[in-house]
């Protein structure tokens, strides 16, 4: 192997040597904190990430998940500042939807919807 300039050359192939600075790394979106409801209407099932939880362990249960995926940020910064995600199967009523929400002290949520066009 010859050196030459910055590069270094190998069996006809060049090799450039590259580091990742650690704001690049850090800059990666965090992974982000879903909650379902999935199940019948009166008997439907709160899932925090794919785990399933119940009412009064799910404010507990985000938390935790938000910590993990954001471990740079305090509790509060979390419980304002990080989205949660929340997702219901369609045949479920709103209400349910809004009793998991009024269970969680967080401020931002979004809701996602299926497609279906297809």
């Amino acid at each position: 192997m010859r050196t030459v300039g910055r590069r270094d050359f190998v069996a006809g192939v060049a090799l450039i040597a590259a580091t990742l600075p650690a704001p690049a790394l850090a800059n990666r979106p965090a992974r982000p904190t879903w909650v379902r409801l999935r199940g019948e209407p009166e008997a439907h099932s709160i899932f925090v990430n794919n785990v399933e939880v119940d009412l009064a362990g799910l404010d507990a249960a985000v938390l935790a998940e938000a910590m993990a995926a954001h471990p740079g940020m305090t509790e509060e910064e979390i419980r304002s500042d990080v989205r949660i995600y929340i997702s219901a199967e369609s045949h479920l009523p709103y209400r349910a939807v809004l009793e998991v929400m009024r269970h969680m002290r967080f401020e931002k949520f979004g809701f996602v919807a299926e497609d279906r066009r297809s």
